[in-house]
């Protein structure tokens, strides 16, 4: 059930914002405190609670979790005395209401340590953890997306496919530590040339990828050019002879899957390595009419 498409948009629509999370919560207080009133002392639904509680801690955060719990501590507490046909003693009314806002927090505070946790998870499930870069599995995540986004608003996505040249000379001449370092230079300055909306990632080995949402064949490759021209700079200063094989594909209508979208681009990088390596390979693509 929570992998159906139809529940994930339906769940991604309801709670899309942290204001509709608010307000879904707050509607199931007062829906809770009137179950709670109508229903008297005779029937417990302090359970109940920790619904909104819980939304509150999972889709917004911690915070509003405990905001959350301390709102359904007074509004239980009011529904409590509301529903009594006799006189409690202040004493006894204050120690259960103390009991019921120490669980509420209690239990907010231990929900946002696994929300906590598990983001942790999956965030370095998402990280390559030598370099620092996104995964494969967040290339095909945000690829995805972007396609989709592509079918929507009709604008052109660029993908670059690159890898280092003579790169295992490296690792056999200075060992892997020396390979370590040089893919992680690739990454910072990847990271320099590329904006805030591209999106980098490392495919395996010495291969990497870098996505240009809205971006035509011109924009991308000027940005291509410039960490190519900046890598050569860096190792040339370190005397070392690694260069990157580039192939830039752009597409004008929206590739057929994920997979197309990085086939295109490795063959114009595998080209590129036929050609000579150490140059950029470009294409514009339209998978309706071919070539644009």
């Amino acid at each position: 059930m929570f992998r159906d498409p139809f529940f994930l948009k339906f769940l991604g629509f309801f709670i899309r914002t942290k204001g509709r999370v608010r307000s879904t919560v707050l509607s199931l207080v007062v829906i809770i405190f009137f179950i709670d009133w109508k229903t008297g002392f005779g029937i417990d639904v302090t359970v109940f609670y920790l619904a909104p509680i819980a939304l509150s801690v999972w889709y917004v955060d911690r915070r509003s979790g405990i905001l959350t719990s301390i709102v359904s501590f007074l509004v239980w507490m009011l529904a409590d005395v509301m529903a009594r046909d006799y006189q409690v003693s202040a004493l006894l009314l204050v120690w259960n209401g103390f009991i019921q806002l120490t669980f509420f927090v209690i239990f907010s505070q231990m929900l946002g340590a696994i929300k906590k946790l598990l983001d942790g998870e999956k965030r370095l499930s998402r990280i390559d953890f030598k370099t620092g870069a996104y995964n494969l599995l967040s290339f095909y995540e945000r690829a995805e997306l972007e396609i989709s986004r592509m079918r929507r608003y009709k604008r052109p996505l660029s993908v670059l496919y690159f890898d280092c040249d003579d790169f295992k000379t490296i690792n056999d001449s200075s060992g892997h530590h020396a390979g370590d370092s040089v893919l992680c230079l690739v990454v910072d300055i990847s990271r320099d040339c590329i904006r805030a909306t591209d999106f980098m990632a490392r495919m395996g080995g010495d291969e990497f990828s870098v996505l240009f949402p809205e971006t035509d064949a011109t924009q991308a490759y000027l940005i291509a050019e410039r960490i190519s021209r900046k890598f050569n700079t860096v190792m040339s200063e370190q005397g070392m002879s690694v260069t990157l094989s580039m192939g830039l594909a752009t597409f004008i209508t929206p590739p057929l899957s994920v997979d197309a979208l990085i086939k295109r681009a490795d063959d114009l990088m595998y080209q590129a390595k036929q050609d000579g390596k150490n140059r950029i390979l470009t294409s514009c693509i339209d998978p309706d009419s071919g070539m644009c």
